[in-house]
């Protein structure tokens, strides 16, 4: 009974602390825009292979790579999903990415970004962050057509 608690009380010391989290934004931007116009908003316009978004946590900095999963859940299914190569599962009703991501968080900065493709519907969107199971932040925003 000892042993098992030493070797509970060992594996916890040695596991690293959680991140925390001192700030949250959320950003759309143009893809093809110059590099630093991005603008804190919670409405996303809906311009397919050009309007991007991205959310940014702002953590304590950390000398060790941070393993975080990221969920984007949409209002409806979208005909495909582009992931690239990242390491990302879609639900079977396409309403749902889950990614799993490394992240230097040296810099005090986590992140990840995404663009509006052909077929991603309008409505509102939401994006949770995790370390492990621990919720670190949840960025609901609007997809929007633009009306002119």
């Amino acid at each position: 009974m000892f042993a098992n608690l030493a070797v509970a009380l060992a594996l916890a010391q040695a596991a690293p602390a959680g991140i925390r989290v001192i700030g949250a934004e959320f950003y759309a931007f143009d893809e093809d825009a110059p590099e630093g116009t991005a603008v804190p908003t919670r409405i996303v316009p809906h311009r397919p292979e050009s309007s991007c978004f991205a959310w940014v946590l702002r953590v304590a900095p950390a000398d060790r790579p941070v393993r975080l999963r990221e969920i984007l859940i949409l209002p409806a299914p979208t005909p495909s999903w582009d992931v690239g190569d990242a390491p990302t599962r879609v639900s079977p009703d396409r309403r749902r990415a889950e990614t799993e991501l490394v992240q230097d968080v040296s810099d005090g900065l986590a992140s990840n970004e995404w663009c509006i493709a052909d077929g991603d519907p309008v409505g509102p969107y939401r994006i949770e962050v995790y370390e492990d199971e621990r919720l670190l932040h949840r960025f609901d925003f609007q997809v929007e057509l633009e009306t002119y």
